[in-house]
């Protein structure tokens, strides 16, 4: 632990003291290899970064990754938690549209110098690399980006939050789950998700709870041995770990565990019947949330329910107010529409479209989502406008592909077409018109290469139809 440091000048609701938790890695014994947090903050302070800049973080789960956080935010720099694996490109893109003046890594490939890297320093067991400054920063002290690509039309994406409001957003996600000062969590999902961010490491900030993160990807072995090990009464899971819980789990939960979350818009019905007769003693909650409005919105206490309403979306957090918007919908469907003190404030990057509307005095978040009311009043996920499809369990946005895919230059166009794998699973075919100039019919295995780079794995299409096509041609016909 460390005493906030002395020279910061921002209201303590706008900073992030995880130094103040009790945290641990699961799997490593010896913490003390961790850096100082009063270390990371003078070192960062000694870079000279003008208050408001963007620090893209980049780096795997572990404790040291929050103490970075509390250290950016003591300094009025703004962090934004993107995937340690995203691909160069679109890594590139993000330090460009946010207008970032660092990144923080493991390593920093030599394709960065070619980004306006002037300098590169140690920063705990991380590197940090400084960029040429930018004009004047979009951003602010007290804010941060979480990014949205799973929601966004571009990946390369974000949306600006105050600190004040996430600490809000956990703060009431906290007490709708009942989350105490005597918790242990364990967070298994990355925190560069908002759920485990806000809803986990920023809520145990609320209530005073210990916390375990475990590396990525974590499986049901690891997982049972951890909640053991560290004796955790709390976590989140994807819909699609508890279905691994509810039937092939190598062994019984342990007794300690209280209660775990679920994230997602549904949880599976069957899933959560079977998990509910194996361990009727252990709370069930059901969250909704939404990147833009910071990120949770409602809450569902399944083990107080009956199966048939699983799906339902719950209770609306506190001071957060839901609505339907029904044109174009049946009379008991519509777009759900959120207003909450927690919105953000604006998007940032390739995708800055506002999102929210006003309506009534109020300022209302477009969610995208589609619910059914039923005759109870109670909301029910049915599905997605538009270009979202569920693969593996996350959200995947089949517009944010086509814009990105349409950025590289030997690609004149970019279509997707939903449909199911060999497996009948949710999938879609890859539509792309090539430059016949780039591109003969020998080289187009180094195309599908280039979609490879550009994508993550469970982003990449079921198959690919490609046509070549002169560039004058294609513009003049399309």
């Amino acid at each position: 632990m460390t005493e906030m440091h002395a020279g910061s000048r921002f209201a303590r609701d706008n900073l992030l003291p995880f130094s103040e938790l009790m945290i641990g890695t699961v799997g490593i014994t010896d913490d003390r290899k961790l850096p100082d947090p009063e270390d990371l903050i003078l070192a960062l302070h000694g870079l000279s970064l003008p208050t408001g800049t963007v620090v893209i973080v980049a780096v795997p789960s572990s404790a040291e990754i929050l103490y970075h956080i509390e250290a950016l935010t003591q300094l009025g720099l703004v962090p934004a938690l993107i995937a340690p694996g995203t691909p160069l490109p679109r890594l590139k893109a993000m330090l460009e549209d946010f207008s970032a003046g660092a990144i923080i890594r493991n390593t920093l490939p030599m394709d960065l110098g070619t980004l306006r890297m002037r300098d590169k320093k140690q920063l705990g067991s991380h590197v940090i690399g400084i960029l040429d400054p930018v004009s004047v920063p979009q951003t602010s002290a007290g804010e941060i980006i979480l990014t949205t690509s799973g929601t966004s039309s571009e990946f390369s994406s974000g949306c600006v939050h105050t600190i004040g409001a996430l600490r809000r957003n956990a703060r009431r996600h906290a007490k709708a789950i009942g989350l105490r000062s005597d918790d242990r969590i364990l967070i298994q999902l990355p925190l560069y998700y908002s759920f485990a961010f806000v809803a986990q490491a920023i809520a145990a900030i609320e209530v005073g709870a210990s916390i375990w993160i475990a590396p990525s990807p974590f499986e049901a072995t690891a997982f049972l041995m951890a909640l053991k090990t560290h004796r955790i009464t709390a976590t989140s899971l994807t819909p699609r770990f508890l279905k691994t819980l509810s039937g092939r789990l190598p062994g019984r939960l342990p007794t300690t565990l209280r209660c775990f979350t679920i994230g997602g818009d549904a949880a599976d019905g069957p899933a959560m019947t079977a998990f509910r007769e194996a361990y009727p003693d252990i709370e069930v909650y059901c969250t909704y949330g939404i990147s833009e409005a910071g990120p949770r919105v409602a809450t569902l206490a399944a083990h107080t329910v009956s199966p048939d309403m699983y799906t339902c979306l719950g209770e609306p957090l506190e001071a957060t107010e839901l609505r339907l918007a029904m044109e174009n919908f049946g009379d008991c469907e519509g777009e759900l529409l959120v207003s909450s003190d927690t919105l953000l404030i604006r998007k940032i990057g390739r995708s800055s479209l506002d999102p929210t509307i006003t309506s009534g005095q109020k300022r209302w978040l477009r969610t995208g989502d589609i619910f059914r009311r039923d005759e109870m009043g109670a909301l029910h996920f049915k599905g997605r406008r538009g270009d979202f499809l569920i693969v593996n369990g996350e959200k995947l946005n089949l517009r944010a592909i086509r814009n990105l895919l349409r950025t590289i230059p030997a690609i004149l166009d970019a279509r997707t077409r939903p449909g199911n794998d060999r497996h009948g699973r949710q999938s879609y075919t890859l539509e792309l018109v090539a430059d016949a100039c780039e591109f003969s019919e020998e080289s187009l295995p180094d195309l599908h290469q280039l979609i490879r780079d550009h994508l993550w794995p469970n982003e990449r299409p079921f198959s690919v139809d490609v046509r070549r096509a002169s560039r004058q041609d294609y513009v003049t016909v399309k």
